[in-house]
């Protein structure tokens, strides 16, 4: 779903399709792309960002499957000589 400036999306699963409420996705898009519509500039800096839980299993699927795809003795891995540190804020 897109809007001047903005998009929204919404994701939902079942067995069958008949399952997954489809009108109630494009309806959540919408609202989503209507809400971030006109985004300003923020400056650069730390800032605590908190995600849907679809956005959130995404990320942490990626982070693994990318960072599994390096050796660990590698310098340029993210967790390299991090081994039992914390590596990851948990909320």
């Amino acid at each position: 779903m897109v809007a001047p400036g903005s998009s929204g999306w919404a994701k939902a699963g079942g067995p069958f399709m008949k399952y997954v409420d489809t009108e109630a996705m494009a309806i959540k898009a919408a609202k989503k792309a209507v809400s971030s519509a006109d985004p300003v500039e923020i400056e650069p800096g730390h800032y605590t960002v908190i995600l849907e839980p679809i956005g959130g299993g995404w990320t942490n699927r990626r982070f693994w499957y990318t960072t599994l795809q390096r050796r660990a003795t590698s310098t340029s891995f993210l967790v390299s000589g991090k081994v039992g540190k914390q590596v990851l804020a948990l909320i």
